[in-house]
């Protein structure tokens, strides 16, 4: 029962956020993307890091993902993800992984 009070708390907060930044809102939905820059969007990625909203973070990230720098920054993270996983695991489980999301 908390699991399902704390979504629909944090839904209802994620939509007054929206209706508060309907514009900021547009823009990270893909509105004006051509014209996204990179300090652009590390500015609406720091306001939404401020404000926790880690859910539109991440359509964010994947609206923008052909961006060659957000794909590149996405890279460079992935790869520093994979080199940590690989220090503490030896890679064993970052394989399994990767070999079963090849479906």
């Amino acid at each position: 029962m908390q699991n399902r009070e704390f979504r629909d708390k944090e839904f209802i907060r994620t939509l007054l956020w929206i209706e508060e930044n309907c514009p900021l809102w547009e823009t990270i939905c893909g509105h004006g993307k051509e014209d996204m820059t990179m300090r652009g969007f590390q500015c609406i990625m720091g306001i939404l890091e401020k404000e926790s909203l880690y859910t539109i973070m991440m359509v964010f990230m994947t609206v923008y993902k052909d961006v060659r720098y957000v794909n590149q920054g996405l890279e460079k993270m992935f790869i520093n993800m994979l080199k940590r996983e690989w220090e503490n695991n030896k890679g064993i489980k970052m394989v399994e992984i990767l070999i079963r999301n090849l479906d």
